[in-house]
């Protein structure tokens, strides 16, 4: 039985509305496949990035006291800015990039996706909420495009919020240099460290 479809106006948009009957119990699998799924790989995603981002923080504070010695003035501390900021959003890109591997591999197994390749794309174009790559899940399954594209959101919202407290951090420490020079402690531990490497 082929399915009749009509186009109503709707607020002066054209609306392509099937005129078929639904199969409720079709609908209702779908709904609570889709939140079945959804929800865990959510969940996941954010747990994942969540303690990565603190790994980041603490990996960026050893990184910050391991060279506070040899930082001096505002060049030296701005080459580190740039360094570190730019190495926080390779690892923030880097970890956006798995998590969409992780929805991608989701729709492999579900059989949404057949080709390796159209899963990452479509995942990456779901996760960023692009739009704009000419693929679509099965309709048994396009609740979960949407879910992603929430979970997207989350997800980069948390990486804006943190990098923005990475380059604040960073752009005191300057504003500060500029004002009042490198502190008295770290011209004593430069001074200590050329010190101890005389012969």
């Amino acid at each position: 039985m082929s399915a009749t479809f009509a186009y109503r106006p709707v607020l002066g948009i054209g609306l392509k509305i099937s005129s078929m009957p639904h199969d409720a119990a079709a609908v209702e699998s779908a709904w609570t496949s889709n939140w079945t799924w959804g929800l865990p790989l959510t969940a996941l995603t954010v747990a994942i990035h969540v303690t990565s981002i603190v790994g980041i923080g603490l990996l960026l504070i050893r990184a910050r006291r391991r060279m506070s010695n040899g930082v001096r003035g505002r060049v030296s501390m701005a080459t580190f800015a740039i360094v570190m900021i730019g190495a926080t959003g390779w690892m923030l890109a880097v970890l956006h990039g798995l998590e969409a591997a992780i929805r991608a591999d989701a729709y492999l197994f579900l059989g949404a996706f057949q080709s390796p390749a159209d899963a990452v794309l479509y995942s990456l174009d779901s996760m960023t909420t692009r739009g704009a790559a000419e693929l679509a899940l099965p309709e048994h399954w396009r609740l979960m495009g949407a879910l992603e594209s929430v979970n997207g959101m989350l997800l980069f919202g948390i990486s804006t919020a943190f990098l923005f407290a990475v380059i604040s951090e960073f752009w005191d420490e300057l504003r500060r240099i500029a004002r009042d020079g490198p502190r008295p402690s770290d011209d004593r531990s430069f001074s200590n460290k050329r010190t101890r490497n005389r012969p």
